[in-house]
């Protein structure tokens, strides 16, 4: 059995980077992004949240007077995980610039994807929760990817494999 075998788990998947078709796929399904934003003291704060992938960009939406809205504003490095929680154990992580795309709380710019994103991740169980909550000031956040890695199939990449 080879190193490679060895590192790689029986699903009779093929581990690796994936394709831009299999990366638009997954973004597509409803996964929950963990955004770490950087705290004033240094320290990361990991935020779980919906997501929407578009125009090759991660757009999440913050109450208005959130940790991770005031984080952004004032530091706008952020890295974004996503990961599917069953095999092939596929993920998407992602080290990027964060704005606030309407500061000053401009529904017409967050309302849409709130729309969007509670039909992708609650709308056959409560698809009115958008409308019940659209009035609650909310922040757009747009993070720009300045690198984006992709994995799936739970193996071990080459450069990890140590020759004996």
């Amino acid at each position: 059995m080879t190193a490679e075998r060895a590192a790689t788990l029986g699903t009779g998947t093929k581990p690796g980077a994936l394709s831009p078709a299999e990366l638009s796929e997954f973004l597509a399904r409803p996964l929950i992004a963990r955004v770490a934003s950087v705290r004033a003291d240094g320290f990361p704060h990991v935020t779980p949240m919906w997501f929407e992938w578009d125009a090759g960009r991660v757009w999440v939406i913050s109450r208005a007077r959130s940790a991770i809205a005031g984080h952004v504003r004032d530091n706008p490095r952020v890295c974004v995980s996503i990961a599917a929680d069953d095999l092939p154990y596929t993920r998407v992580t992602i080290r990027g610039d964060a704005e606030i795309v309407n500061p000053g709380g401009d529904d017409e710019l967050w309302v849409p994807r709130l729309h969007s994103m509670t039909r992708r991740y609650v709308g056959a169980v409560d698809g009115g929760y958008a409308d019940r909550t659209e009035r609650l000031p909310r922040r757009l956040i747009a993070v720009t990817p300045l690198d984006l890695t992709s994995w799936r199939g739970g193996g071990w990449a080459k450069k990890y494999l140590v020759e004996k």
